[in-house]
C-alpha cells in the first residue's frame, strides 16, 4: 500500500495553507447580502453563537442560517456585528475549516480512545471531512448506548490499521486522547 496520506486523499498542502487559500477564494465571490430572514450563528471560540451575542463581530467568519430543516453555510465579511458580505460554501468545507478554527482558537478537537491489545476504539462527537471520514472505513461503527449524545460515533479500528486512522484525524490538528480509567480487553 502506498502513503496513508495519498489514500486519504486530503489537501496536500496540509491543513493551514489549504483553510488559509480556501478563505481567500472565497473572499473572491463576496456579494452584499440582502435582508436575511434567519437568524445567524458565527463560528467564534471553537463553537456556534448567535450573532446578536457578539455584537462587534469584525472580519470574515464562519457563518450559518437555518431556514426550516435546511442549514446554508457561508463566510462572511462583518464589521460590528452586521452582516456586509457573503459567500455560501459546502458543508463538507466547513467540516475542514472548523477543525483549522478550533487550532487558531487554541481549541483543538479532542478525540477519546481506548486501546487494547488488539483494537483501539474512539469515541467522536464530530464529521469529519469526507476525505478523512472514509479511514473510519478501516474498523466498524459500534451503536451508541441509549441516552448517549446524539452526535456520539464510536469507530473500532484493528491496531494493524490504526496508524492510517492516526495519520487522518491528525492532518486535522486533532488531539487523541487516552480515556481515564480505560482497560483493554480484547
Amino acid at each position: 500500500m502506498g502513503d496513508a496520506g495519498d489514500w486519504i486523499g486530503a489537501p496536500i498542502e496540509g491543513l493551514a495553507t489549504w483553510s488559509s487559500r480556501f478563505l481567500a477564494q472565497v473572499a473572491r465571490r463576496f456579494t452584499h447580502c440582502g435582508v436575511l430572514l434567519a437568524p445567524i450563528s458565527v463560528y467564534v471560540q471553537g463553537r456556534w453563537a448567535e450573532l446578536a451575542s457578539h455584537p462587534n463581530a469584525s472580519g470574515h467568519l464562519l457563518g450559518k442560517c437555518q431556514t426550516g430543516i435546511t442549514v446554508n453555510y457561508f463566510i462572511g465579511k462583518f464589521q460590528g456585528g452586521d452582516l456586509e458580505q457573503l459567500a455560501s460554501i459546502e458543508a463538507s468545507d466547513v467540516r475542514r475549516l472548523r477543525f483549522q478554527l478550533d487550532l487558531q482558537a487554541g481549541r483543538p478537537c479532542t478525540i477519546e480512545t481506548e486501546t487494547s491489545s488488539r483494537f483501539v476504539k474512539l469515541r467522536s462527537y464530530r464529521r469529519l471531512p469526507p476525505e478523512q471520514e472514509k479511514a473510519f472505513h478501516l474498523g466498524w461503527e459500534l451503536p451508541k448506548a441509549e441516552g448517549e449524545h446524539p452526535g456520539l460515533k464510536i469507530h473500532v479500528i484493528p491496531i494493524e490499521t490504526f496508524p492510517i486512522v492516526r495519520c487522518a484525524l491528525e492532518g486535522l490538528g486533532i488531539v487523541l486522547v487516552e480515556r481515564q480509567g480505560a482497560r483493554g480487553g480484547n
